[in-house]
């Protein structure tokens, strides 16, 4: 928006908002009657809000929302207080990563020893890389035996 158009628009506002319509009271018959034009010779002008009863309907809006807010306000501050009491909560993806299974950890021990036993293949001449590849095949499988001993394959 141009500088022009928001003076422009700023203009046309102003006059609006500051003209406010007059209402009317009137009793008739012993009933009020309320418009926007004279309605007889008891009319009286009433600016907007300006009623008593207008006053109250917003004195008693403003109470109720301040109400509202510091009962809101009560409730944010007690469940801080019963969140900082709580304990934090477990992470227990992170723990299943952390632990892996009975199942998972027998898998790896028998990889460990079929790649150890790849590697021992691997080699014909070099009888310590051999011998080392030997020694980790079995280490593996005499740990399967022991913790896994009984589990499926």
């Amino acid at each position: 928006m141009s500088l022009l158009q928001a003076i422009i628009f700023s203009a046309l506002a102003v006059p609006l908002t500051a003209t406010a319509q007059a209402t009317y009271k009137c009793t008739e018959n012993g009933k009020s009657v309320y418009s926007d034009k004279p309605c007889g010779r008891t009319a009286k002008v009433l600016a907007v809000g300006e009623s008593a009863e207008e006053k109250e309907r917003l004195r008693q809006a403003a109470r109720d929302r301040q109400r509202a807010a510091e009962a809101m306000a009560a409730a944010v501050a007690e469940a801080r207080r019963e969140n900082a009491a709580r304990p934090a909560p477990r992470d227990l993806r992170a723990e299943r990563r952390a632990e892996p299974s009975l199942e998972e950890y027998c898998n790896g021990l028998l990889k460990k020893a079929k790649s150890a036993k790849d590697e021992a293949a691997m080699y014909r001449y070099h009888q310590g890389l051999i011998d080392d590849a030997k020694r980790r095949q079995k280490e593996a499988e005499d740990e399967h035996f022991s913790k896994c001993y009984g589990t499926v394959r």
